[in-house]
């Protein structure tokens, strides 16, 4: 019974290892290895904990298992909890703290900085927290899957190499610090320069298979959209309170009727790629022509004659002009 649990082990890892190809999504076989082996385990375990087990077996079994259900329910429930703040910031574009600060689109300088935030965050927060926020990011800076593999595989060795020589990186030494059993002054002196060797050696090696920029696109589509709203003599409130807009209500445009309509795919064939779209900044503007008005054409009428055009139309003028000390300067705020 203990070869068929070690051979019900081999040809589950061997189904999740391969994954992509069976199209088998690695949680089944997963599932399937502790069911099996811990259902070989019950009717087998005379046979496996053999005849000069003290105890009964039943007993054991039943220890046994709810030490590894609550061993494993505790990671479970950390994983919910770090997911719920990682997609809390995400709503909130807490990343963006992060990502606006990224301004290289070249992919060896972008692993080497993803790789070295991710050896010193871990150190602060833990390696799988970590792990997760990092990897978060790394979807919206990446687009190529496979490349962001390389990046996501990278994020795992830099984070655990990154909670190694920390008290708190990593659930092993913290459990060793609390114990008493390591000093937090002894394992940062011993153990940073070797961990930040691991980190390095992967990093430079696969440095040399990343190659080109990160490509990035402004676009402008040719579709008509409306924000629609009611008509201001059908609000009852509007001459006491006025006109009040709700911007997450009233202020969202009309793409279609389609609701299978996916933006993405209307990125991907405007801009002629098959890559995942990483992230979007979306800009809606009038589409009505500027003209000439009043009854000498002394105005100009334009829907997008703003403060920001009109600062930059400015600057530009400035900046295109030999400035002498007495010329008239422009100050915008």
């Amino acid at each position: 019974m203990y070869t068929l649990m070690v051979l019900i082990f081999i040809l589950g890892y061997i189904m999740i290892a391969l994954e992509h190809p069976l199209k088998i999504d690695k949680a089944a076989p997963a599932l399937l290895i502790a069911v099996l082996g811990w259902t070989a385990f019950v009717f087998g375990a005379e046979e496996i904990l053999g005849p000069n087990f003290e105890g009964n077996y039943n007993d054991h079994i039943v220890s046994e298992l709810s030490h590894h259900l609550t061993h494993h329910s505790e990671i479970i429930f950390f994983l919910i909890g770090a997911m719920t703040i990682v997609e809390l910031i995400d709503a909130h574009e807490g990343f963006a703290v992060i990502t606006d600060r990224i301004k290289t689109t070249n992919k060896v300088k972008l692993l080497w900085i993803v790789c070295i935030l991710t050896f010193f965050f871990s150190a602060a927060l833990d390696n799988l927290t970590t792990s997760i926020v990092m990897i978060s990011l790394l979807r919206k800076l990446v687009a190529n899957q496979k490349e962001r593999w390389f990046f996501a595989g990278m994020v795992i060795i830099s984070a655990n190499a990154g909670g190694a020589w920390s008290p708190i990186g990593d659930v092993t030494t913290t459990m060793l610090w609390i114990g008493k059993q390591i000093t937090a002054p002894k394992i940062i002196v011993n153990l940073f320069i070797p961990s930040l060797i691991c980190m390095l050696v992967p990093l430079i090696i696969v440095s040399f298979t990343q190659k080109g920029e990160i490509e990035k696109h402004l676009i402008s589509l040719p579709y008509k959209v409306k924000i629609p709203r009611l008509a201001i003599h059908l609000d009852r409130g509007v001459n006491e309170t006025g006109f009040l807009v709700n911007p997450q209500t009233q202020m969202m445009p009309i793409l279609g009727l389609d609701t299978n309509l996916d933006f993405d795919t209307i990125l991907q064939k405007e801009i002629n790629t098959k890559n995942d779209i990483l992230s979007t900044d979306l800009f809606l503007f009038d589409s009505e022509a500027s003209c000439f008005g009043g009854f000498k054409e002394e105005f100009i009428y334009s829907p997008r004659m703003d403060n920001l055009a009109m600062v930059h139309a400015s600057y530009e003028a400035i900046t295109s002009q030999k400035i002498n000390e007495n010329d008239f300067q422009v100050a915008a705020y």
